[in-house]
């Protein structure tokens, strides 16, 4: 594709997505994520205990760069480097444009304030006290906010995917493959930790970024959050603890059965700890999730995916034959 080309489909393709209502000639231009965190002139960035603004966005986007790097190698991606960068808008938001992906610096906040729920009561555990731990939340829904534009870069980009069913099939799938990435990872650093409970720390995160991201926040191509979350927990029910074993996604194993229980324990417990967590939060996401379990109000999304993934896969083939 020519540069000018290029240009021509960025520029339709950010006409059409959730920020296409802002004034660009307003918004300051976007900076590179670690020119962004650079910007904080806080002296103590040098000290991992440092609890103001630049020294958490340096504990949040620790090793960032080895994380899209690794990402890339489990999804045998050869394009263009991956870049991040921030730009600077209040509401909370991610794109991904290419091989460029876009916070907003409502988004990075976002990651920065999240609440934690009482860890005991949803995992069964307390996590141990230091500057990871205790920023796991935000470190985790980055992660897995990265992996899921990374999701689009490798498999979505460039493809047409308006129609609101095929819009909904391709989110749910990069939800599920950026929760399975951040479970992997965790794995690799939590070798002491049960496995069970690195999958509900994986769904712990991943549902606090989710759920707690305004309703209106510009995720119109995406299923409710009812239904992210559903999928979401499927993935990580379904994925098996070797790498190498291939997902069980009729829950035949007792690998998968005990996984499933135990997750779906702790989304029903992260949805009561929220409600009391959250004053005057008017949406509870427990009835909705039932009627998914009992009128497989999933199957659509599911079908519509099954139809697209062997065309999917067959335009990515072409793509990396093209480099």
């Amino acid at each position: 594709m020519s540069d000018k080309r290029k240009e021509i489909s960025v520029s339709d393709k950010r006409k059409t997505n959730a920020l296409s209502y802002l004034d660009e000639a307003n918004r300051k231009k976007p900076q590179l994520l670690s020119e962004y965190i650079r910007s904080f002139q806080c002296k103590c960035l040098q000290n991992p205990y440092c609890t103001c603004v630049g020294g958490r966005l340096k504990v949040l986007f620790e090793g960032v760069d080895g994380f899209v790097a690794l990402l890339c190698v489990w999804n045998g991606y050869d394009g263009d480097p991956i870049q991040l960068h921030v730009e600077h808008d209040d509401r909370p938001w991610a794109d991904a444009i290419y091989h460029k992906i876009y916070f907003s610096t409502g988004m990075i906040n976002h990651f920065l304030e999240l609440k934690a729920l009482p860890q005991k009561k949803l995992l069964g555990y307390e996590l141990p006290r230091n500057d990871i731990f205790d920023n796991i939340l935000g470190i985790g829904a980055s992660a897995w906010t990265i992996s899921h534009e990374c999701s689009h870069i490798f498999y979505h980009i460039n493809d047409d995917f308006s129609a609101k069913l095929t819009s909904q099939a391709v989110e749910a799938d990069a939800d599920m493959l950026a929760a399975a990435n951040v479970y992997r990872i965790l794995q690799m650093f939590m070798v002491s930790m049960n496995d069970e409970d690195v999958r509900c720390l994986t769904l712990y995160c991943i549902f606090s970024i989710i759920r707690s991201l305004p309703h209106d926040a510009g995720w119109g191509g995406h299923p409710s959050t009812a239904m992210r979350l559903w999928f979401i927990f499927t993935k990580l029910a379904t994925v098996r603890k070797n790498p190498k074993d291939p997902p069980d996604i009729y829950f035949l194993t007792r690998e998968s059965k005990s996984a499933a229980h135990r997750l779906l324990t702790c989304l029903i417990n992260c949805e009561n700890e929220y409600q009391s967590l959250i004053p005057g939060e008017k949406t509870n996401l427990l009835p909705e999730l039932k009627e998914i379990i009992e009128k497989e109000t999933f199957s659509p999304i599911s079908e519509q995916w099954d139809e697209m993934q062997d065309e999917i896969r067959k335009r990515v083939s072409e793509r990396k034959a093209e480099h």
